[in-house]
């Protein structure tokens, strides 16, 4: 029996990050977006896990359609009318919470899978406008990190540490301002050396 649509509260769009070497905005595609619940699993069950992708054994290669053959080095699912990227004027002026790291395949999968329900299901907060993952591969093999990353629109993250803490008791988060990233892209372009990021 097809239950009817279960209807979220926001709508979400899923994109993927590739590898590339164009300007940022074309290397970040839209997979595709949902506003049900049954839609989201659509997604997350034909969408291959971070065990079988990110740990340098496999690539996923997007299809002819999407008009890229680069390799997906990321995904993120942010809110229909918000850009995955610090330009975006919903997050210019807010922050995200990020987690860099190399976890187990299994607990990678994991924590995204839970990560991404608490944020469809708005336990995260009015102003967390999106999740992203990604991953880094050294020249050798065993040169991989990974990147958790929960974006809000603005500074306050109150309300998002005790999830975190009950989600990912074992990961340690920093906060990352957007308008420090601005800087540090303004310092490269123009030669200068920036400062850190972190706060």
């Amino acid at each position: 029996m097809n239950l009817p649509p279960m209807p979220l509260k926001s709508a979400w769009t899923w994109h993927a990050h590739t590898d590339s070497k164009t300007d940022y905005g074309n290397a970040v595609i839209k997979m595709g977006s949902f506003d049900t619940v049954q839609d989201f699993w659509r997604y997350y069950n034909n969408i291959p896990t971070p065990d079988r992708i990110f740990f340098g054994t496999h690539v996923l290669s997007l299809p002819r359609a999407f008009e890229t053959g680069c390799t997906v080095n990321g995904f993120a699912v942010f809110r229909n009318d918000v850009q995955p990227a610090w330009e975006d004027e919903r997050n210019a002026n807010g922050c995200d919470l990020c987690a860099r790291q190399v976890f187990a395949p299994q607990q990678l999968t994991t924590h995204w899978r839970d990560l991404l329900l608490a944020l469809i299901n708005e336990e995260l907060g009015d102003n967390v406008v999106g999740v992203r993952l990604t991953y880094k591969r050294g020249r050798r093999m065993s040169q991989i990190s990974h990147k958790v990353e929960i974006w809000l629109e603005d500074l306050n993250t109150e309300s998002v540490h005790p999830v975190l803490a009950s989600l990912v008791p074992s990961v340690h988060f920093e906060i990352v301002l957007h308008r420090d990233v601005a800087h540090t892209e303004q310092c490269r372009h123009a030669g200068r050396h920036p400062r850190s990021t972190w706060t």
